[in-house]
């Protein structure tokens, strides 16, 4: 699972990785998102099955215990013709054990489902927290986008209006030089009279 995380979040750094996130067709984040779900069951149903196995090791391992407790008891106990020994306790019939072991085999599954439930609602927890973290940082990007958007509308706006300036003070600056030199004629055309 962790390995699972890993690499999602490596796909994520690599897609943000220019800044702005590649644009996926809708089939393709689908079919993404969908073998994620297939790969999170396919790691959900291996966790039960080494569960199941482990319990069942763990139950034959008891019932070796048992058997061999049960075993030395006899033995140590010793009984002779002289000494009977303790009158024997009345034996539980096979049925009664059947059900017993029924019993138990009904109480480790019930407790195994809690266990399994509380493990899918925290499985199911963490995702929608991983969803909304991924909303989240998309938001973010989007919001950093327009905001570069609107620098570069007010920039491309600023260059514009100093153009404008540009050539009303160079024109400005031709007609006073037209003007200046149309005086300066005047000047000389009055002088030479």
């Amino acid at each position: 699972m962790e390995q699972l995380l890993a690499e999602q979040e490596e796909e994520r750094r690599v897609l943000t990785g220019s800044g702005i996130e590649e644009e996926v067709c809708e089939i393709v984040r689908l079919l993404n998102d969908l073998m994620s779900l297939i790969d999170d069951q396919k790691l959900l149903e291996k966790g039960h099955t080494e569960a199941k196995q482990k319990k069942l090791d763990d139950s034959k391992l008891k019932a070796e215990e048992i058997r061999v407790a049960a075993c030395t008891t006899i033995k140590r106990s010793g009984s002779s013709p002289e000494n009977p020994g303790p009158i024997p306790k009345k034996r539980p019939t096979d049925s009664t054990l059947i059900d017993l072991w029924k019993e138990k085999q009904e109480s480790e599954r019930q407790q195994e489902m809690k266990r399994l439930d509380v493990e899918q609602q925290r499985y199911d927890a963490e995702r929608a927290e991983k969803v909304a973290d991924r909303d989240l940082e998309k938001k973010k990007l989007d919001l950093q986008q327009q905001q570069f958007e609107l620098e570069r509308d007010r920039f491309n706006h600023q260059r514009d209006k100093d153009k404008e300036e540009f050539k009303l003070r160079e024109k400005e600056l031709i007609l006073r030089e037209e003007e200046r030199k149309s005086q300066m004629a005047t000047q000389t055309a009055l002088l030479n009279c």
